[in-house]
């Protein structure tokens, strides 16, 4: 339990400790001192509405927890000084009480005295005997804080008044809490300041305020920053996953390219396979030449033989073993010589071999081969001018043999001569 003891009064109830506090310098000791915001702010600027000495007296609470004693203060009443304060004087006189309490009695009635402040131009390294004088005239044993602020260097020293002296604190909180009393009670001060003195306190308020100001911003600053600092990570890790995506991706596809041309080379292989077994693509040899060429006699006429369907080569169409016959070779005939007749035996000087022009014997309407084995560098208009002179056949062999492009033919692939 927290023990508020007031003055006069033995009222006991619970007060909490203040959340929002900032320490100034390091605090010491079983006393500990909590000023709130609003009396350092009304301190300074009431130390700007001229240059000579003021006082403060300040209100607030005490409480004990245990050994350790809280002073809390919350308010603070503008007292007048005087104009000299040298030798055995005081501060301010005993008649500036009337004043102050009746003040305080409006503003601060839950409120209990626990000490002052002294603003001054310069300060001693002392407390000096007016102001030891003033303390132990004016205030009791339990009221004792005393605070001094230089309005020339703007410096402050906190102080406890025990046994008869003051020793100075190494430091205090502030404490920040919805003042209203402090607050109207500052509105009374202004409206009764003098006129020439309020654009000085309204320069102050304005420093007060910049400076408020930029720290927010500041604040501010450094939270866009961290912001910023934190999307760029975020971005470049987002960038660097894309990228390691996308090659690993570059990679499967180089992969998947590859294996689509493999797969669409092997399809190619087995169509064209399936087209040879399904008799699409005819695959001519030699030999198969020899015997499509000897199957059809030159005037169209059968070859004997004891059954069509097993038809014998012609022994002129065989191949001698001395000369070698070619897959176009046209077959030749022996010549008889003059007067003598077919089946008769002829002088070997009298039979020779007559060699013959392929495109003069098209033009007399000798031999022309049933069918004709396409080689590698023919064309139609080729084959036309070897078999007919001309090549006026073109259009008549693409029809018998089904060509839908004149230009385009295949080696090693049978065709029709008409």
């Amino acid at each position: 339990m927290i023990e508020i003891v007031k003055e006069g009064e033995s009222r006991v109830y619970k007060r909490e400790i203040p959340k929002n506090v900032r320490q100034i310098g390091e605090v010491r000791g079983k006393t500990k001192i909590y000023i709130e915001d609003y009396i350092t702010t009304f301190m300074k600027q009431i130390s700007t509405r001229d240059d000579k000495p003021k006082a403060l007296i300040l209100y607030g609470d005490r409480q004990s927890d245990g050994d350790v004693t809280l002073l809390f203060v919350n308010g603070a009443i503008l007292a007048e000084c005087n104009e000299e304060t040298q030798g055995d004087l005081t501060v301010f006189k005993e008649d500036v009480w009337k004043d102050v309490n009746e003040k305080a009695g409006h503003f601060f009635k839950e409120s209990s005295v626990l000490g002052w402040i002294y603003l001054r131009y310069d300060l001693s390294d002392f407390v000096d005997a007016p102001v030891i004088n003033t303390h132990k005239q004016f205030f009791r044993e339990d009221q004792q804080i005393y605070m001094e602020y230089s309005v020339g260097e703007r410096i402050e020293n906190l102080y406890l008044f025990e046994k008869g002296s003051m020793h100075l604190q190494s430091g205090y909180f502030v404490y920040y809490e919805r003042n209203e009393a402090m607050q109207n009670y500052m509105i009374t001060v202004k409206q009764d300041e003098p006129e020439e003195a309020k654009p000085e306190v309204d320069k102050a308020a304005k420093k007060f305020r910049g400076i408020v100001q930029e720290k927010k911003e500041e604040i501010h600053r450094k939270q866009t920053m961290g912001m910023l600092y934190g999307t760029s990570v975020a971005m470049l890790l987002i960038v660097t996953i894309i990228g390691v995506t996308m090659l690993n991706n570059y990679e499967k596809m180089q992969n998947m390219e590859k294996v689509l041309y493999d797969i669409s080379a092997q399809m190619v292989d087995e169509e064209t396979g399936a087209e040879i077994e399904a008799g699409k693509v005819e695959v001519v040899t030699e030999d198969a030449a020899l015997v499509n060429a000897a199957t059809e006699s030159p005037a169209g006429e059968e070859i004997p033989g004891e059954d069509q369907g097993n038809q014998s080569i012609p022994e002129q169409y065989k191949e001698s073993p001395q000369e070698a016959v070619s897959d176009n070779a046209v077959p030749q005939e022996p010549v008889l010589s003059a007067g003598a007749e077919a089946g008769e035996p002829q002088p070997e000087s009298v039979v020779q071999p007559v060699e013959t022009d392929p495109v003069i014997e098209a033009q007399e309407g000798l031999v022309i081969p049933g069918t004709y084995c396409i080689e590698k560098g023919d064309t139609l208009a080729k084959i036309s001018m070897k078999f007919y002179g001309n090549e006026s056949m073109i259009d008549k062999i693409c029809e018998v043999n089904g060509i839908a492009d004149k230009n385009s033919i295949q080696y090693g692939v049978n065709i029709v001569l008409p």
